[in-house]
């Protein structure tokens, strides 16, 4: 089959591997769109710590089931996973690419997103740029029929949103800000209006703040124009929740500037460097820090969503191309050459 393979930074290659055997508990998927994660354009840069080259990446997709495994009489799932009901080939399905243990702390708590044993479709194991993927059949989300391809394909992203929300307590009366406007924070911009809350962005790229305007955001602005507030926006100028989703040290400094007092920050960007906390920020303003990782529960929430149109995706328009022109569009992505939110590859 082909896939799309990543074999050191910055070299990427579309050439023929061995298609995936069949696992008892697994299902055989032909993914039909796929897309570029910010993880997977970290994996093509040399910044994702996870990853162990060779890796064939992808792990937001739409896919058609085409084989089930047997039964995996062994396996145990954590609460908040679910095994989907009337699973057959020739269903559309997308899929929550964590693969936990199912026994560890995390897992039996319900967070299976936390597991420290979990593989991770796409980073730990083959992912779905290819023509064939396996993944565990618990992964599966059933998509409605209704529900556009190009639509489907960008569950993975939103649940993370939706995840974001929920670890914010976000709700009716919040003020967010939300910093970064790449795909997760503007699939937290999503989920938050969603929810009743009032939106703020702060991004630095032009394009970017006028697709946050488009999709609802109230004001957007650039992070120099926020040292002392937004002004009267907001608790005396200052959000309830701030969202990092930008994935730098300096931006979680500026998110804990910028919350309110009892306030909440969720940090949902990932580096590898030390995080460092401002101690009279934090004790002073009696904050609350909070971790989002991945998603827990929230694939199939979002997936519920989407078929109801209870998101409006509004300009969030893709670019599909085609599987083969994958290594360039990585290229272009990592370059800052495409002004566009997110790139589908279609198998």
């Amino acid at each position: 089959m082909r896939s799309l393979v990543i074999h050191r930074p910055f070299q990427a290659s579309v050439e023929e591997v061995a298609t995936p055997r069949m696992e008892a508990g697994w299902a055989l998927l032909r993914p039909i769109l796929t897309g570029i994660c910010g993880s997977d354009l970290h994996a093509y840069s040399g910044h994702q710590p996870f990853v162990r080259y060779p890796v064939i990446p992808g792990h937001e997709t739409v896919a058609t089931v085409v084989e089930i495994g047997e039964p995996d009489i062994a396996g145990s799932l954590p609460p908040n996973r679910w095994s989907p009901g009337g699973l057959r080939p020739g269903l559309r399905v997308t899929l929550d690419p964590a693969v936990p243990c199912g026994r560890c702390y995390s897992c039996r708590m319900g967070r299976y997103n936390a597991c420290a044993k979990q593989q991770v479709i796409g980073v730990h194991k083959p992912g779905a740029m290819a023509d064939f993927v396996l993944a565990r059949t618990d992964c599966l989300c059933i998509v409605p029929d209704h529900v556009p391809d190009s639509v489907a394909a960008l569950t993975e992203p939103l649940s993370i949103g939706r995840q974001a929300c929920e670890r914010g307590r976000i709700g009716a009366g919040d003020w967010v800000g939300i910093l970064g406007a790449g795909m997760v924070g503007l699939s937290v911009l999503l989920q938050a209006r969603a929810r009743g809350a009032r939106c703020a962005v702060v991004e630095p790229v032009e394009w970017r703040r006028i697709l946050a305007r488009d999709l609802g955001a109230e004001i957007t602005v650039t992070p120099e124009a926020v040292a002392d507030g937004l002004g009267d926006w907001g608790e005396d100028g200052h959000p309830t929740v701030v969202v990092e989703a930008a994935g730098r040290p300096e931006t979680l400094a500026l998110a804990l500037n910028l919350v309110s007092s009892c306030g909440r920050v969720v940090v949902l960007g990932f580096w590898p460097d030390e995080i460092r906390v401002p101690g009279p920020v934090v004790v002073g303003k009696e904050v609350n820090v909070v971790g989002s990782r991945l998603h827990c529960g929230t694939i199939q929430k979002t997936v519920a969503q989407l078929a109801a149109g209870a998101l409006d995706l509004g300009p969030l328009e893709p670019a599909i191309v085609p599987l083969v022109e994958g290594p360039e569009a990585f290229e272009a992505l990592s370059r800052g050459e495409l002004e566009v939110s997110k790139v589908l590859l279609r198998a």
